[in-house]
């Protein structure tokens, strides 16, 4: 039973510690970004692998820049994280789920979360830092594309699960700083992210959403 091998909370999330998640051997890895533990809500069924540390968001983004960002309403965003199944993608193993017994979501929950402690989370920031809007709210965020191989290998195992499920592969990113509205200073700014100028994605207008 899924409950009896990973932690669990009242709430339905599943929990899977550090301590049973492949990580990387510090000597093969030059810079370690950090992998704290994966979570997977049996009731949404939403996967995130938890990469929040202390002093993360500075890493990644430098300091004057995280400056003009909060001068223009972005605040830092609380529990960061990789969203590795969200809500369209949640939405496929609850259906896949619904069927079964108690006996098989538990069988296939086990699978799931087991599937994902043994694969390598490893991550590192790759390319510019983005904007997009929430994928409900007004608001804006910003996050920065991530390279995890294990993406693609843990969609890939979804499928052999479940193969008559519809997934969709979203680029793995992490969201960094968040602005609950979108109002015309952030519209008229002219703000250099990695060499882009902000304004330009933003006026037209054109924020592709994205899950996470």
């Amino acid at each position: 039973m899924a409950d009896e091998t990973f932690p669990h909370e009242e709430s339905g999330i599943v929990v899977v510690p550090q301590e049973r998640i492949l990580l990387p051997s510090e000597e093969t890895n030059e810079t370690i970004w950090p992998v704290q533990e994966i979570r997977f809500n049996k009731n949404n069924c939403i996967l995130i692998v938890d990469v929040d540390e202390l002093g993360l968001i500075e890493r990644m983004v430098d300091e004057p820049l995280l400056s003009e960002f909060s001068d223009l309403g972005f605040q830092p965003k609380k529990g960061l994280h990789m969203t590795v199944v969200g809500y369209e993608n949640g939405r496929q193993i609850g259906d896949a789920l619904e069927p079964l017994s108690a006996e098989e979501q538990e069988t296939l929950v086990l699978e799931i979360t087991g599937m994902a402690a043994s694969m390598d989370w490893s991550w590192c920031p790759a390319g510019e830092l983005q904007p997009f809007r929430g994928r409900r709210a007004k608001g804006l965020k910003i996050i920065s594309r991530v390279e995890c191989p294990a993406f693609n290998d843990f969609y890939d195992g979804l499928g052999q699960l479940m193969p008559t499920a519809r997934f969709k592969l979203y680029p793995p990113h992490i969201t960094l700083l968040k602005r609950p509205g979108a109002g015309e200073a952030i519209k008229k700014a002219s703000l250099s992210v990695g060499g882009v100028a902000l304004n330009r994605p933003i006026l037209n207008l054109s924020y592709p959403t994205i899950e996470g």
